[in-house]
């Protein structure tokens, strides 16, 4: 009891640091959420036991071998810059395409929703490769490489005013995805890069808002768009990844996750002037941003699994031109597997 009790404590008492400071929740688009840098509560069923040395007892008592498939629903709700207001449903399924080897696809649709106005629609698609090259009760060692295609070229726009990048529901860029997961008992680690490619095609710039009411062009909202970073073709920076979670099983059904995610923007944030080509740097965008998470799972069934993970911003880089910015991010899953 007094274990229990422990567990519920610790992992309550991070669920309620989620006011702390600003910061980047996730590298969405997807460098923290996809296949095996994801999250302990979501590891691959194939790491539950070591198949090939496990005892006649062990094998009969599994409660998971290994899926064929899983769909997953994820409810995705998050607190952006200016209290900006995100929620998506993320469509996640998972295909066995080896003995370890799994192809992961991931379709997300948001709204967001804030002063400014709202926007809604399809976000960036993930589609990733995941290969545990060994696993067992006690360890695992896997691999994922993936890419994240944009939906959009993030320039929505509500009562003819783009909206910032905070609103836009896609990057707008094409980015590539590669890293590996350990585990070791009750510990897991992560490392993983992330690499954007080209400009995306929003237009908001700060510096062509008119603020003087006597001018053509005054709008009552400008002041306020001025507490947003400009990213007129906006280049994103490169991204490299850490993540340490240690779990704590409670019985065979029910599990806790607690860890920390530190997330280091290796190169600044560039966005490109009307005046044409030139590329001007945002300094402040690099930097590191370390987040606090949890999670916790329960495994109704075979075929059943639910889920909640969540993140808290404890360090934050300066600038966030990218608007990823993140008070809190929380997801609450049910996922069916298919034997």
């Amino acid at each position: 009891m007094k274990t229990w009790a422990l567990y519920i404590v610790l992992f309550a008492s991070l669920v309620l640091t989620q006011n702390v400071g600003h910061a980047q929740g996730c590298s969405d688009p997807g460098l923290c959420t996809i296949g095996t840098l994801n999250s302990e509560t979501t590891k691959d069923s194939v790491s539950e036991v070591d198949f090939e040395n496990a005892s006649l007892e062990e094998l009969m008592s599994v409660y998971h071998t290994r899926e064929k498939f899983r769909f997953e629903l994820n409810s995705l709700y998050g607190i952006g810059e200016h209290d900006t207001r995100i929620y998506s449903l993320v469509f996640k399924g998972v295909i066995r395409i080896k003995k370890k080897m799994l192809l992961n696809v991931r379709i997300p649709y948001s709204l967001t929703n804030g002063t400014l106005g709202s926007n809604s629609g399809f976000g960036d698609v993930a589609v990733s490769l995941q290969n545990t090259f060994f696993s067992g009760k006690d360890k695992r060692l896997a691999a994922t490489i993936g890419i994240v295609a944009p939906t959009g070229t993030a320039n929505a726009s509500d009562n003819g005013s783009v909206l910032p990048m905070a609103y836009q529901t896609t990057l707008g860029s094409i980015n590539a995805l590669i890293g590996v997961s350990g585990a070791y008992k009750n510990w897991g680690a992560a490392i993983g890069y992330q690499h954007s490619f080209g400009k995306n095609g929003n237009m908001f710039y700060r510096d062509n808002l008119v603020t003087n009411d006597t001018l053509i062009g005054f709008d009552p909202l400008n002041e306020y768009r001025l507490g947003f970073p400009s990213a007129q073709r906006m280049k994103r920076g490169n991204d490299l990844m850490l993540r340490l979670e240690r779990k704590f099983n409670i019985g065979k059904k029910f599990g806790l996750v607690v860890g920390v995610l530190p997330i280091f923007r290796l190169t600044k944030t560039t966005i490109t002037l009307d005046t044409g080509e030139e590329e001007v740097v945002l300094n402040g965008t690099d930097g590191i941003t370390l987040n606090v998470t949890g999670g916790a799972k329960y495994k109704y069934n075979k075929n059943w699994l639910f889920r909640m993970n969540f993140g808290v911003p404890v360090i934050a880089r300066q600038v966030r031109a990218d608007g990823l910015t993140r008070k809190f991010v929380g997801i609450v899953s049910v996922a069916y597997k298919i034997w």
